[in-house]
């Protein structure tokens, strides 16, 4: 069975790779080289400065200085539901928090949209008794969905440079 299964493995390699399959995070290819070359214009407040780090950090992990090319705008919104877990005294134990991310990608040069979206990401932390661990499980949530949402929007944008890429060649 053991020959077999590596029977098995190098056929679905053999046939993940005649069909064309590239995983997206393959090293600095074509796709990668456009993504270093989107400038991240800033996003009001705390939040949105994380926000800007962390798609900095996404979109050019080794910090190539290259031209930039395209302009990212996101706008965020952030919701709280706080009526959850309710106790005996009306008094909540669990909050919920969503935050939403529409973003928008231009050509520099010439303004054109080129991809528009929106992502968004939910979690749950707890209300406790002492006010000070409430606001460090919600700022440590806040942090985390805003890791999430840099991670989909570098994600959206890496496929939409690949498939880009791939219409080229196509066209060639």
């Amino acid at each position: 069975t053991l020959l077999f299964r590596k029977y098995l493995v190098i056929t679905l390699l053999l046939l993940l790779s005649a069909c064309g399959w590239r995983p997206l995070y393959q090293g600095f290819d074509a796709g990668n080289a456009q993504t270093a070359r989107v400038e991240v214009l800033p996003v009001p407040n705390y939040e949105g400065r994380l926000l800007t780090q962390q798609l900095k950090d996404n979109l050019n992990p080794s910090n190539f200085d290259v031209p930039k090319l395209y302009t990212l705008s996101v706008v965020i919104a952030e919701q709280v539901n706080s009526d959850q877990g309710i106790l005996a005294d009306n008094t909540s134990t669990r909050a919920t928090m969503t935050i939403r991310a529409s973003f928008v990608l231009r050509d520099k040069k010439s303004g054109a949209l080129l991809l528009q979206d929106g992502v968004f990401s939910t979690a749950s932390y707890n209300i406790l008794m002492m006010p000070y661990s409430t606001v460090t499980a919600k700022q440590q949530t806040k942090q985390r969905l805003l890791n999430v949402i840099a991670g989909q929007i570098s994600n959206r944008i890496a496929a939409y440079f690949q498939s880009q890429e791939e219409i080229t060649k196509d066209e060639n």
